[in-house]
């Protein structure tokens, strides 16, 4: 963590938490053209001029059909040159109805859970760092 990264975000992530721990993620649909069968964090691009608070809310709205409870920025991830995701710890208003359409599979996952999972991107790398960070909050040391 701790990453400063200077150049403005082009797209928004969210890691959608619940009250026992665990996360939301999603897995691709098999149609799609890029990392199809891949499981990921909900978000997407930032359309021209959209900020990325406003981003996050459109993307939790479209892909789960649910309303942002609360939430918080995490960190900036640079995923590919001239790219970089504002990712924020998300609280959403009841449970996620994922789109059919951009999605195979979805759940909430503990971090024993994910670490067998083909993730897109850097999205692995986002969710470990939210878990390390639970564990930094409760006083546990890690090297």
């Amino acid at each position: 963590m701790g990453n400063k990264i200077e150049q403005p975000p082009t797209s928004v992530s969210a890691i959608i938490i619940r009250s026992d721990g665990k996360v939301f993620i999603a897995q691709r649909s098999w149609k799609k053209k890029l990392s199809p069968g891949q499981w990921e964090t909900i978000g997407g691009k930032l359309e021209l001029k959209e900020t990325p608070e406003d981003g996050l809310r459109c993307e939790i709205k479209e892909e789960l059909g649910v309303n942002i409870k609360s939430f918080k920025f995490f960190n900036n991830y640079s995923y590919s040159p001239g790219k970089v995701s504002t990712t924020y710890i998300v609280e959403i208003e009841k449970g996620p109805q994922p789109n059919v359409q951009d999605f195979a599979s979805w759940g909430w996952f503990d971090e024993k859970g994910i670490m067998s999972l083909d993730f897109t991107l850097d999205c692995k790398k986002r969710l470990l760092d939210y878990f390390k960070s639970l564990l930094r909050q409760e006083g546990i040391r890690l090297d």
